[in-house]
């Protein structure tokens, strides 16, 4: 049983390396190693916040999915569907929670919602995206731009 979420997810998670969140996001100046310039440096950025999603529920439930159908108590295309269901309730909860979270912990702005990868792309200052990082519901920052390149690389691809 494949699970497209998980492969999609991954690809996003390894476009940007664990060393370059900071510098994806555009916050630089946080590490000192922006260059001086007279705009200053309070300007809006955006970064993607991928969620973190209950791992744990969603092996078990590939798990009773795969036993469904090999109980035969379901076809494979039934158990695909319950899984997939049970996925996307699982993604939305995670998104929903960090929506949640982000909204009451920093003073970033939620943009948009990425389901098909369990992140949002948010907007903020430069502090903000790295405070996004600090709520429990965040797993990690990538650059908005990489959630734009995987949204039309999966719609090419589907």
């Amino acid at each position: 049983m494949t699970d497209d979420f998980s492969a999609r997810r991954r690809k996003l998670l390894q476009s940007a390396g664990a060393g370059g969140t900071a510098l994806l996001a555009g916050c630089t100046e946080q590490l000192g190693l922006a260059q001086n310039s007279d705009e200053g440096g309070d300007g809006q950025r955006e970064a993607g916040v991928v969620a973190m999603v209950d791992q744990q529920a969603l092996q078990q439930a590939q798990l009773e999915a795969q036993q469904a159908a090999q109980q035969d108590n379901v076809s494979q295309q039934e158990a695909q569907q319950d899984y997939r269901e049970t996925q996307q309730e699982l993604i939305s909860e995670a998104i929903s929670s960090l929506v949640d979270e982000l909204e009451s912990n920093t003073s970033a702005t939620v943009e948009q919602e990425y389901s098909q990868f369990g992140a949002v792309r948010i907007s903020g200052s430069a502090s903000a995206l790295i405070d996004a990082l600090e709520i429990e519901s965040s797993q990690s920052l990538v650059a908005a731009a990489r959630l734009e390149e995987a949204t039309s690389g999966s719609t090419n691809s589907s």
